[in-house]
Order: C-alpha cells, then sequence, then structure tokens
C-alpha cells in the first residue's frame, strides 16, 4: 500500500470556491424557528463549547439538508377511491375447503 504522505504529493493542489445563494423561504423559516427555540437560546447563553457546535451543525443542516432536519412528506393532487374487491362467499368456502385439504369440520386433522 501507498502511503498518505505519497499520494499527497501525487494529488493537484486544492481550490476552494465559495457560492453564495440565498435561503430558500422554507430554509428561512426552520432557521428562524431554530434560533427561537429556548433549548438554543439556553444553550447560546451558556456558551458550552460542545453545544455550541451542536448549534451550528443543526443550522449547517438547515442550510445545506433541509430535508434531514425537518421532513416534509410529499402530497400528491392525485387522488382515487379506494378499491373494493368483491369475491363471492361460494369461491372462499372453496378456497378454505381447498386450504383444509378437503376435509370436513370433525374429521380428524381438520385444523
Amino acid at each position: 500500500r501507498r502511503s498518505m504522505n505519497e499520494v499527497e504529493k501525487q494529488m493537484p493542489a486544492k481550490h476552494e470556491h465559495i457560492e453564495r445563494c440565498p435561503l430558500s423561504r422554507r430554509q428561512q423559516v426552520l432557521y428562524e424557528e431554530f434560533m427561537q427555540r429556548r433549548q438554543t437560546q439556553q444553550v447560546l447563553k451558556k456558551g458550552d463549547y460542545f453545544g455550541m457546535m451542536s448549534v451550528l451543525m443543526q443550522l449547517r443542516k438547515v442550510c445545506n439538508h433541509p430535508e434531514l432536519f425537518e421532513a416534509r412528506y410529499a402530497t400528491s393532487p392525485f387522488a382515487m377511491a379506494p378499491l373494493e374487491l368483491r369475491i363471492p362467499g361460494a369461491v372462499l368456502l372453496l378456497e378454505l375447503w381447498r386450504a383444509v385439504g378437503g376435509r370436513l369440520p370433525g374429521e380428524p386433522r381438520f385444523c
């Protein structure tokens, strides 16, 4: 195996590009709601390092992947009446009779 030092020498130089884009309306709402939560406010007032990092990660999730932060289930305008399947009683009884091996109630090994 090659060591990391060898691989790093062969890699091209990194170039970081920052693309700024505005938050969508949903992202703005999620961001503001998260910042106004009592728990978030308490963490920010306490100033605990790990708590602050947790808040930053949640805000990052709102910006990058709002579906991971708060799932939004898809709704469709397509509506369909429920399907009904009507099977005559005789067919059901015949299938039940076959399922028990053609035996009648009271016969050995009926069920």
